[in-house]
């Protein structure tokens, strides 16, 4: 009589079980410790975009106060004190040219009336100003007044108002008015950015007033690549979050009122998520792998030896 061969043990029926049991635990260790590091680097991303955003707050507000005290200077001037008008467009002018922040400075009257455009000889007519309830509100606070970005008048081009009142014995004599440009501010932001960092400034009504992006113009090749937000002096800026395609912080100025929006691009902050799911992926495959070649192998060896019985 036949005896029965003996049994095989399990272990050696299906050594691939072994495997997995052995590799798809490790697989999942190494998928949480990616996965960590990833949340990781990512609050460290937001932290430091909150940084430079309070930062960049602080600077832009600083710059604003440097015209304002300029502007004050320029309000002292005994040309403006005795009222020589041709005598502070002939100043102003020199000030425009020796300060490369200004495109402008206008000289108002209280009741709203431009009087002085140093962009235009002295003597032109000069046309009515855009918004002059800015320099009304200069009159009636007797304070600085920071603008958000509107259509210069002559200039026609996106401008950055600021208006401060001149005094003659206390009382309001004028509103001296200098214009700054955007790409004044988006020089400034961009010497202060780190490398895969953007800004956007925005007024009080989130209108861009400038941004750090290069955007190529529509059919130049690579023009549509990946999304920027809106990046066009006075447009507006709608939501920038975007639906979490790109890390965003923000900071609002106090003294101008604007904000400060600092940026991680997508391809930036989620490498190392993309990079997770590519290893997890290939690991699993190659576990994948690994345990069908071992059952193929188990398979033909257990055939080979019901053949040999």
């Amino acid at each position: 009589m036949l005896s029965k061969p003996p049994a095989t043990p399990t272990s050696a029926r299906y050594p691939y079980a072994l495997v997995l049991c052995v590799i798809v635990p490790a697989i999942l260790l190494a998928a949480g410790i990616l996965y960590g590091s990833a949340a990781q680097q990512r609050a460290s991303t937001q932290a430091a975009l909150q940084q430079k955003a309070e930062q960049l707050a602080g600077e832009v507000d600083a710059e604003v106060d440097r015209s304002v005290a300029a502007l004050k200077v320029l309000a002292m001037s005994s040309t403006l004190q005795r009222g020589d008008l041709r005598g502070f467009h002939e100043l102003a002018s020199r000030t425009v040219r020796a300060d490369p922040a200004w495109n402008n400075v206008q000289l108002v009257s209280i009741t709203g009336e431009q009087l002085v455009n140093v962009r235009l000889p002295y003597g032109t007519p000069l046309p009515p100003l855009n918004r002059p309830e800015l320099a009304l509100q200069a009159v009636y606070r007797r304070e600085p007044v920071v603008a958000d970005v509107m259509l210069g008048v002559v200039a026609q081009r996106m401008l950055t108002p600021i208006y401060v009142p001149v005094f003659r014995d206390k009382e309001v004599a004028y509103v001296i008015v200098a214009a700054i440009e955007p790409p004044n501010w988006q020089s400034m932001l961009r010497s202060r950015i780190p490398s895969g960092m953007q800004a956007v400034l925005l007024d009080r009504y989130s209108f861009v007033i400038t941004s750090t992006y290069d955007v190529a113009p529509a059919g130049e090749p690579g023009a549509a690549k990946a999304w920027t937000p809106p990046t066009t002096p006075g447009e507006l800026s709608g939501d920038l979050n975007r639906n979490g395609r790109i890390e965003v912080a923000q900071r609002k100025a106090a003294f101008s009122g604007w904000t400060v929006v600092t940026i991680m691009p997508e391809n930036e902050h989620s490498a190392p998520q993309r990079w997770l799911l590519l290893a997890t992926a290939s690991l699993l495959l190659l576990v994948c792998g690994l345990a069908v070649g071992l059952g193929f192998a188990d398979r033909a060896r257990r055939s080979r030896g019901s053949s040999t019985a």
